[in-house]
């Protein structure tokens, strides 16, 4: 085996592990959401309720990206493609792949990405095609696209597909 599939073999470990992890913690999170129960509450307890169903959607948004973001580098390394950035293809630090496996981008375009509103460059689209005209101040904006975000996700995970086992 060579240094290459040695790494590669080795960064496959960490990320099937870590998927199992988060696919866990996904559906412990899940298994936890339940329907309001309403009636007979008081005001202030459907308000907790409410409050905390809210901050669990949140982290299972946060979470359903993290598995987006491990199929992802899975998907690279059997591509070939592991340990390249997806915006400028140049190799990504080991270091840096040490601590964050399914990391896309190199720092330089990480950073630029986080500068810029903290969005997630897309793959799919040029690094040079990116512009500042998307970018809102607007809350209200932000918290609408994380809730469409949010049921984009759990939708896609709660629907069966072909390669399913």
């Amino acid at each position: 085996m060579t240094r290459a599939e040695g790494r590669e073999a080795k960064a496959r470990t960490v990320l099937e592990r870590e998927r199992t992890r988060v696919q866990h913690e996904v559906d412990e999170l899940r298994n936890g959401l339940g329907p309001f129960e309403q009636y007979g509450q008081h005001p202030s307890d459907l308000a907790s309720d409410t409050l905390e169903q809210e901050v669990d959607r949140s982290l299972e948004l946060a979470l359903l990206t993290q598995l987006t973001e491990i199929d992802r580098a899975l998907a690279r390394l059997d591509t070939g493609h592991y340990g390249l950035c997806t915006a400028c293809q140049q190799p990504i630090s080991a270091s840096r792949l040490d601590a964050v496996p399914w990391a896309e981008f190199c720092i330089a375009h990480q950073a630029a990405n986080e500068r810029a509103d903290n969005r997630v460059l897309d793959p799919a689209v040029p690094y040079a095609l990116l512009d500042e005209s998307t970018e809102s101040d607007d809350e209200d904006d932000h918290a609408e696209l994380a809730s469409e975000e949010l049921a984009l996700h759990v939708e896609y995970e709660r629907t069966p597909r072909d390669d399913a086992p």
